[in-house]
């Protein structure tokens, strides 16, 4: 997204900023010092949108004050799946046109952006029977966007490997820097929560416990890893999207036990 320079926003009356910019929709804000102003949002030279800001925004009020219709200079548009469809490749060209309106020798800006495209990588369509069960080591619902993606991926139904685990998670990190895929989105910041929670817990979480002797066995109050607990956590996940769900047993001795003599 190419914004005017510094010295160019100097000379304009209207005040905007692009805060938001996907596939899901275009939000910011914008106003005019001396009138109100539209923003008429176009698709691959088509327009789609026509609107007046409106929405509150008091932190562009704080900065803006003396500005009329800072205070309510948002705008949001929410952008139609139907449109994003037909575009294909890999990115798609936005056109702002931000105008004043009621005044005379009206000041107008554009506002090119470019956002990544939704490919449609539905999976719908897949027959069970034909492309049978999808199992591993990933929930379900993020498999089949790799059987989607790699039709003849003969690992996504062998037994799994240390290479096809890797080679599973290099196409999921590409699929996440190119694509917009909710589904990825939610396995990735699930993990991403549950990491920050257990390191959060082992840094804090006291480590010894006050109540017993320097030698007992239960001295020490912190038996598992984070690696361990964030593992555990990813397989409760992965069975849980196959729909097994039920109590969980975690059973161990905290020193182990010497064999038989």
């Amino acid at each position: 997204m190419k914004l005017p320079s510094a010295r160019d926003r100097e000379k304009n009356l209207i005040r905007f900023h692009i805060d938001v910019a996907n596939p899901d929709l275009i939000e910011g804000w914008a106003f005019s010092e001396r009138s109100a102003v539209k923003v008429t949002i176009a698709i691959d030279g088509v327009e789609v949108a026509s609107l007046v800001p409106s929405l509150p925004r008091s932190d562009v009020a704080m900065d803006y004050g003396h500005a009329r219709s800072a205070d309510i200079s948002g705008f949001r548009y929410v952008i139609d799946k139907n449109i994003l469809r037909p575009a294909g490749g890999t990115a798609l060209d936005m056109l702002l046109t931000i105008s004043e309106h009621s005044v005379n020798k009206p000041q107008t800006i554009q506002v090119p952006v470019s956002i990544r495209a939704t490919e449609d990588y539905s999976y719908v369509g897949l027959d069970p029977k034909t492309h049978g069960p999808v199992l591993g080591p990933f929930p379900e619902y993020v498999l089949r966007w790799l059987l989607h993606v790699e039709r003849e991926a003969d690992y996504l139904f062998s037994p799994w490997s240390d290479s096809s685990m890797q080679r599973a998670v290099d196409k999921l990190l590409f699929l996440f820097g190119r694509f917009y895929i909710p589904d990825l989105h939610r396995y990735l910041g699930l993990l991403a929560r549950t990491w920050t929670a257990i390191k959060y817990v082992e840094r804090r979480f006291p480590h010894f416990n006050s109540s017993r002797t320097l030698g007992a066995k239960d001295f020490k109050a912190v038996q598992s890893s984070a690696v361990e607990m964030f593992a555990i956590s990813n397989h409760l996940a992965v069975l849980s999207s196959y729909r097994l769900n039920g109590p969980f047993l975690n059973s161990a001795v905290s020193r182990g036990s010497a064999p038989p003599r």
